[in-house]
């Protein structure tokens, strides 16, 4: 059985705009507690459901997507840690024993746990979920965003 080649775009292009979508709501989205149920966090049940732990099981995707202008961009998106940063480069470790280097620019945004952050302040170690635009072969970052800490669990 051939599968339409617009079909494969289209469920492409929905995985990016979710991953990112996912991505910008990490830090909005409330905490369900231990034991809970979203029920538990009232008003915001809705939000809750939305977190993106799905998004959780991305480590690496490339995409071609059509931008409100109507021309075509290809989008990478990366989730793993900070290897190192530094010179204008970003290397993540993502799982599976691979690592893969993207360019950083002054273009580059950075959301650290829900607030505008900078370059500066990613570390080494940092849990990162990377948006690139693929300029020929090589990815130039368009936003980092580092999700805020899971709660450690109380007795």
């Amino acid at each position: 059985m051939r599968t339409a080649k617009w079909r494969v775009a289209l469920v492409g292009a929905a995985l990016v705009a979710l991953g990112v979508a996912g991505a910008g709501m990490v830090s909005a989205a409330p905490v369900i507690p231990a034991g809970g149920s979203a029920a538990d966090v009232g008003q915001q049940a809705p939000e809750a459901l939305r977190r993106p732990a799905r998004v959780g099981r991305i480590v690496h995707g490339v995409m071609t997507v059509e931008k409100k202008d109507g021309t075509l961009v290809t989008v990478q998106l990366d989730r793993g840690t900070v290897a190192s940063i530094g010179g204008g480069s970003l290397t993540i470790s993502e799982k599976g024993s691979r690592t893969e280097t993207v360019t950083t620019n002054a273009d580059t945004r950075v959301r650290k746990a829900g607030a505008k952050s900078d370059l500066s302040k990613l570390v080494v170690g940092d849990t990162v979920i990377v948006t690139s635009e693929l300029s020929g072969s090589t990815p130039i970052v368009k936003l980092i965003v580092v999700p805020p800490p899971l709660p450690t669990a109380q007795p």
